[in-house]
């Protein structure tokens, strides 16, 4: 005990002097407080502590309010400091028209917690080069009502917004731009059934004129908006859900990863002025070299114009060369009425180029890995149509592009149409035309079932969370004229689904990678497509047997899929063969490992072929053995030899006899010790297999009349009874007694011996 004292004290002595000999690292401790900061910097090094201290700032961490009406809003947007967020109570009021405006270089975010606002406009306004994010609200239903005017070059942000049913008599039906150097951007909102009905204005949900400014609108869905009235001059009616009228120099506008579907500038318009109901969804009017457009990773669907672009009009009013670009864009099934029969109206696409009567303008639009399928225009030009004014011509430039179904008065120009010629082809396009037709059939694109749009491996999605969509595309044929068609110009890029595009590029919209398993020499027993969804392709063999013997599991480069089981998941058969597994090799015996049922695999950019590995089946014979018979035949199975898991049916044993027993049942042991069967039961075949008869023994006693049957006894039974011991003189005479005093009182019996018992 006094040893431990004495050591606990000679540590405690040491660490009191290692202590009083360490300089602290900090010889005065800071406390961060949010009224009061001074922000310093300190460099430490081997125990030594140098300061530097930067300039004193006071910083104010962000603030979350809650409000409950307008005046409240207005009042916290006054007072916000950098960062702060103002939440609009679930209880917020709106009984007029108001206005919001954001003061000084603040960011400032209000989170509209999905309150609606009724039959009213907000009118942004605002300063300072941070933005002002407005978040989760929505606007519903109101006639002559827009939704937002923006009135200031601040940066406004729109996201997770929904615009429904809102109506104008002039520009912009939801939104409108009302400044010329606006910077918005528009993220995940939808806008759904807005119009404008007034002569001389356009775009049903968003419009700009005269713009400078920057506009970004992304993974937003614009479904059934409407321009209802055409133009009363030389502008009007134009872009079925937006438009841009003018864009200026210094303009920059990005659509990127939205879905525009069943959006109408002007269907069905008649009169002089029907020449201006173009864009069914989108238009941009003269735009100048100086400005940019970008347009990617869109689907246009259903959109109609009374005129020309069933989808897109790009009017040009400069040389263009290389401002304008189309990428990883879908196009279907829009539709250009051609109200004013020109020659170059473009189902899915116009380039008009504006300028002088002999000015001689030329505009040229970049179109890269877009799909056009199935797009109609009432002329020429199904897809795309190249226009202008007078000496004015137009046209674009073409990579990867897939042009396939789109429909025209002359098959010629069932694609494009174009005034720049020649048409400047980079490669890699399939169904191009403009004058030639591309002779093209469609089954051999996209596959012998109905194509559609579908999800197709895609997670992108637009428009706001209570109304958001899957942006789809159109899957194409699996080794069809579409697959696998030029090498990429540049090895780093994505498709419209952002899924990896490299090595050699598919023709359109998007790159597919695939597992083809390849039956090699047997067949699937698979139910017909109805339709192709980019997860599998099928078709029976016309060529051979009219059976499917081959089949794409459809992926993306890259992305994971699970083996497939021949059997169980292909249904796969083969005449005198059992499956056995895959591999890549159509002559292996064995099957790879690597490629077993269950294991996960990638797609590779080349694609995979696995071939079904057979081994040919062997052979069995059924026989039957009498196991002792002494009269008649034993069965013979005509049907004989049998493949491995064959059924068989087992036969009767006939006139098959043994004296003294009777037929019970057939056995695959001569003993009666393994399975048994009656007759017609099922044997299923796992090798060489006898069947041997089973026996039941027939005793007999005798008397002076006649023989009598008395009991069967089973084989078995009767051997054992054989090994019993003998019997006694005593229980002989017991026995004796017993059957001398049933024969006097009945005159004969039936005598049945029982075994005794030890």
């Amino acid at each position: 005990m006094k040893l431990r004292i004495k050591v606990i004290s000679v540590v405690l002595l040491i660490m009191v002097a290692i202590i009083s000999t360490t300089q602290p690292v900090f010889a005065k401790e800071t406390k961060i407080t949010k009224q009061d900061t001074t922000i310093t910097s300190h460099l430490i090094s081997n125990g030594d502590v140098a300061r530097t201290f930067t300039n004193n700032t006071q910083v104010k961490s962000p603030t979350s309010i809650e409000v409950t009406n307008v005046q409240e809003l207005q009042q916290a947007l006054q007072n916000a400091s950098d960062q702060d967020v103002i939440t609009l109570a679930k209880s917020f009021t709106v009984d007029a028209d108001f206005s919001i405006s954001k003061p000084g270089d603040k960011q400032v975010t209000v989170e509209g917690n999905g309150v609606a606002i009724g039959e009213y406009t907000m009118t942004i306004s605002g300063q300072g080069a941070k933005p002002l994010i407005l978040q989760n609200l929505h606007f519903t239903a109101a006639s002559q009502k827009q939704a937002i005017r923006i009135l200031t070059n601040t940066p406004i942000m729109l996201r997770q917004m929904e615009f429904i049913g809102r109506t104008h008599l002039q520009d912009g039906g939801a939104v409108l731009l009302g400044v010329s150097d606006a910077q918005v951007t528009i993220e995940q909102c939808s806008f759904v059934e807005n119009s404008q009905s007034m002569a001389g204005y356009s775009g049903a949900a968003i419009t700009a004129t005269s713009f400078r400014g920057t506009l970004t609108i992304m993974n937003s869905l614009f479904r059934n908006n409407k321009n209802l009235a055409v133009g009363n001059a030389s502008f009007g009616g134009e872009g079925g859900a937006i438009c841009i009228n003018q864009a200026l120099a210094g303009a920059t506008i990005q659509i990127r990863d939205n879905y525009f579907v069943d959006n109408e500038a002007v269907k069905n318009v008649t009169g002089d002025k029907a020449k201006l109901a173009d864009g069914g969804a989108l238009a941009v009017f003269n735009i100048v070299n100086a400005a940019s457009l970008i347009i990617e990773g869109n689907t246009f669907a259903h959109n109609v114009a009374g005129d020309d672009g069933g989808a897109i009009l790009i009017q040009t009013n400069d040389n263009m060369s290389e401002n304008i670009v189309l990428k990883n864009n879908t196009f279907y099934r829009n539709v250009a009425q051609g109200a004013s029969n020109d020659a170059y109206s473009g189902g899915a696409v116009q380039i008009y180029a504006n300028g002088g009567l002999f000015q001689g303008r030329n505009a040229l639009v970049t179109f890269e890995h877009n799909t056009f399928a199935y797009n109609q225009a009432k002329s020429a030009a199904g897809a795309i149509g190249g226009s202008g004014y007078a000496t004015n011509t137009s046209g674009g430039r073409y990579r990867n592009n897939l042009f396939v179904g789109n429909v025209a008065s002359d098959p010629a120009f069932a694609n494009i149409r174009q005034k720049t010629t020649p048409l400047d082809d980079l490669g890699g396009n399939v169904g191009i035309d403009n004058g030639v037709a591309a002779n093209l059939q469609e089954h051999a694109i996209l596959g012998n079932y109905p194509a559609t749009l579908t999800s197709n491996h895609s997670s992108k999605v637009a428009g706001a969370s209570l109304s958001s969509e899957i942006i789809p595309t159109l899957p194409i044929k699996p080794e069809g004229l579409a697959d696998e068609v030029t090498p990429m110009v540049q090895q780093l890029e994505v498709d419209q689904r952002n899924h990896q595009r490299i090595g050699i590029a598919d023709a359109g919209s998007i790159e597919q990678s695939w597992v083809k398993y390849d039956a090699n020499g047997g067949n699937y027993q698979l139910q017909a497509l109805r339709a192709s969804v980019g997860d599998a392709y099928y078709e029976p063999d016309a060529l051979q047997d009219n059976r499917i013997h081959t089949y794409y599991y459809i992926s993306c480069i890259n992305q994971g899929k699970t083996v497939l089981d021949g059997v169980q998941d292909l249904q796969i058969v083969r005449d005198g063969y059992q499956f056995v597994g895959w591999s890549k090799q159509a002559n292996d015996t064995l099957g790879d490992f690597e490629y077993t049922p269950g294991n996960r695999i990638s797609c590779l950019e080349e694609n995979i072929t696995l071939y079904a590995v057979w081994q040919e089946d062997q052979l069995y014979h059924v026989l039957y053995d009498g196991n002792g018979h002494t009269a008649g035949e034993v069965p013979v199975d005509i049907n004989t030899p049998y493949a491995k898991q064959s059924h068989v049916q087992v036969l009767a044993h006939g006139d098959l006899r043994k004296d003294g027993y009777e037929f019970v049942h057939w056995n695959t042991q001569k003993d009666g010790s393994g399975l048994s069967y009656k007759v017609n039961d099922t044997l299923v075949m796992d090798g060489a297999t006898t069947l041997y008869a089973q026996w039941k023994k027939v005793e007999q006693v005798e008397n002076e009349d006649d023989t009598i049957v008395v009991d069967a006894i089973d084989s078995q039974d009767h051997q054992q009874s054989e090994k019993q011991p003998p019997e006694t003189a005593d229980s002989q005479r017991v026995y004796g007694w017993i059957v001398l005093l049933l024969v006097t009182s009945a005159g004969f019996m039936t005598y049945v011996k029982h075994k005794k018992q030890q």
